[in-house]
């Protein structure tokens, strides 16, 4: 089993375009897209996730949500494709690449769109001998059982981004609205969900009892609430108890050479700055994927979204992301920001009722790899304890540990290079 994390930058022509330097061939890639050329924030929400496996099957998400703007400015879209940004209001796309293939080395993607700036994208790549991994889509309408048995194992975790619809062309949004729901579980008592919807209002919710959960425009309300049944020989089971419209989930189902190769667990921002380590894991982790939506209990938020995510593989190779937005209700006119950092291994903001304005809560930089878990660095944290989610993978190579250090890419590890 191995895993890396790293960032690329999108290439300005279109075309092939190879990122090399891992020392394992991947079985997936999981994206993280962004709007940001350098270090810092803009307003406006752009963001982006996707991934693809070895097999070409690949899914991807992307939201825009103007600062100030209303209903007719915030898009979304979800397409059979790896990497996908949108640049404005219009859902026009920033880039837009597909999986061409897994190689000894790294990945190639072909971009079919492209933008004359380069554009920050993070990612993890896993691997190694006796992985077996598997994309595809569920769609959720009604209530009661959903199943996919598709698949030739028994996931041990199952990865789920979710959006109306996976329909429809790349280049233009069906929907006058942003959604965005992340899940992942191990089993039925091990599950986790965080989403966010902007149409008339930011809503955002965090789950420690679902796997698929999204929540309305209307404050609120909720069109999926789903919980994870089981882990089955040929895929699993959800069950949905919530009435609602369509929505279709791109999901990506793992199983590793050893069902402990893989850790999905919480815990509390600390509210003292320092060192602080999560040791609850019994494996020494490749690469660590948190996300949050800021806050200290799992429930639904109305007026606002503030999402963050963060990879790392090392002291030095790490990236964090962060959205917000901002509300009263159904005021068609929220404030929103982006933000990425390449050298924080997350970042917790809160987006103010102004635009531009935004409040830095707490953020860490990484640390190590420990063999029971990993550590943190806190240098700025406030008096909230808020919950983060985290995805551990192993990493286990043949022959020990890598006689080798990786870099982030923009720091000149490794590196995409255009075919």
């Amino acid at each position: 089993m191995n895993s890396v994390s790293g960032t690329f930058q999108t290439p300005t022509s279109t075309g092939n375009f190879s990122v090399t330097g891992l020392p394992f061939q991947p079985a997936a890639v999981i994206f993280f897209s962004t709007f940001s050329t350098s270090d810092g924030e803009m307003v406006s929400i752009y963001t982006g996730q996707g991934w693809m496996c070895s097999s070409g099957n690949q899914g991807c998400n992307t939201q825009f949500c103007a600062d100030n703007g209303d209903v007719a400015v915030s898009h979304g879209r979800s397409v059979a494709h790896a990497v996908y940004c949108f640049s404005d209001y219009s859902g026009t796309a920033a880039y837009l690449a597909s999986y061409v293939s897994m190689n000894s080395d790294g990945f190639t993607l072909n971009f079919t769109t492209v933008s004359a700036s380069a554009y920050n994208v993070s990612y993890i790549a896993i691997g190694g001998s006796g992985l077996s991994v598997e994309i595809g889509t569920l769609s959720i309408n009604g209530t009661g059982d959903f199943t996919v048995s598709t698949l030739s194992f028994q996931p041990d975790i199952v990865l789920a981004l979710g959006r109306m619809t996976n329909s429809g062309t790349p280049s233009a949004p069906s929907l006058d609205n942003a959604e965005y729901s992340f899940g992942a579980a191990t089993s039925s008592t091990n599950r986790y969900n965080i989403n966010w919807n902007q149409r008339f209002a930011y809503n955002s919710d965090a789950r420690n009892d679902k796997f698929l959960k999204q929540v309305a425009e209307e404050p609120g309300n909720t069109y999926i609430s789903a919980d994870l049944v089981s882990m089955n020989s040929d895929g699993f089971t959800v069950n949905n108890t919530t009435t609602g419209f369509l929505r279709t989930y791109n999901w990506l189902a793992i199983k590793f050479p050893n069902s402990t190769d893989v850790a999905l667990g919480t815990f509390a921002q600390p509210t003292s700055t320092g060192n602080n380590s999560i040791t609850s894991l019994s494996f020494k982790p490749g690469v660590v994927l948190m996300y949050s939506i800021g806050t200290a209990s799992y429930s639904l938020v109305n007026v606002t979204a503030n999402i963050s995510h963060g990879i790392f593989s090392s002291s030095a190779n790490r990236s964090a992301t962060w959205i917000g937005g901002f509300d009263y209700s159904i005021s068609y006119d929220g404030f929103s920001s982006s933000r990425f950092n390449s050298d924080k291994a997350i970042v917790l903001k809160t987006q103010n009722n102004s635009s531009g304005s935004t409040t830095l809560n707490a953020q860490a930089d990484a640390v190590s790899m420990n063999s029971d878990g990993f550590t943190l660095n806190w240098d700025t944290v406030d008096a909230t304890a808020r919950n983060i989610i985290y995805v551990a993978f192993a990493d286990e190579p043949l022959g020990g540990p890598w006689p080798f250090h990786f870099d982030n890419a923009l720091s000149g590890g490794m590196r995409g290079m255009g075919l």
